[in-house]
């Protein structure tokens, strides 16, 4: 045990029970805890002492005799138990987020004005990262608002002044101040975040006025 816990570099919580009260001798968890400080199994490994003798569960030695066993149970928990995990992570934050490397869209362009801004929004280009952009016929305010409805983690908006001079005035979940930044800076920092984790390509298209809308039972 002392040497999975240093080599997972994680604290390490033993129980030491006074009498045999499971069917398992020891186990192995991992939990998460939840946003209101609940803790809840994710995925566990037990060591069963007692069911390889109830369902006559038996291996034969080299001395031809039958020897009973230790059961190893194994799961890595469903994927719902893992979308739950970081779901209540997320709300744990003042501002709920997912990790940006698991956002379905990390960075969200808004044109300020569509007949103006939208064809140049239509020429950027952000290799390696998911974007998309609010084409809809919608006021800006709605757009940003949508934005952070989907908790989008970066909202680039574009107008006569970002297309001027090249520097776009970004907007960070979490962050109450607006930041300038150079479509490349905006990549690099976004792939450095992300560095090491699985990346694929936006699931949906890239406009938002031509994914389908989604509308809740009342």
């Amino acid at each position: 045990m002392l040497e999975l816990a240093r080599y997972s570099k994680a604290p390490l919580f033993v129980e030491c029970l006074s009498e045999m009260k499971h069917y398992w001798a020891i186990k192995h968890e991992f939990q998460s805890i939840d946003s209101i400080n609940g803790n809840q199994q994710l995925s566990t490994i037990q060591f069963d002492v007692k069911d390889a003798k109830i369902y006559g569960i038996n291996y034969v030695d080299e001395n031809g005799e039958k020897q009973g066993c230790i059961i190893c149970h194994s799961s890595i928990g469903s994927v719902e138990r893992w979308m739950y995990a970081v779901l209540e992570e997320a709300l744990k934050k003042e501002k709920s987020e997912l990790p940006l490397w698991l956002s379905p869209v990390q960075v969200r362009v808004i044109p300020v004005a569509n007949d103006k801004h939208l064809e140049f929004c239509k020429k950027l280009h952000m290799e390696g990262i998911r974007y998309d952009i609010d084409d809809r016929d919608e006021r800006l305010g709605r757009k940003i608002a949508k934005a952070s409805q989907e908790w989008v983690p970066y909202v680039l908006v574009v107008g006569d002044n970002e297309i001027e001079s090249g520097k776009y005035s970004v907007g960070l979940r979490g962050e109450e101040d607006k930041r300038e930044m150079q479509i490349e800076e905006l990549v690099a920092e976004v792939k450095e975040k992300c560095e090491g984790m699985p990346y694929r390509n936006i699931a949906m298209s890239k406009y938002l006025s031509k994914r389908p809308i989604f509308v809740g039972a009342v």
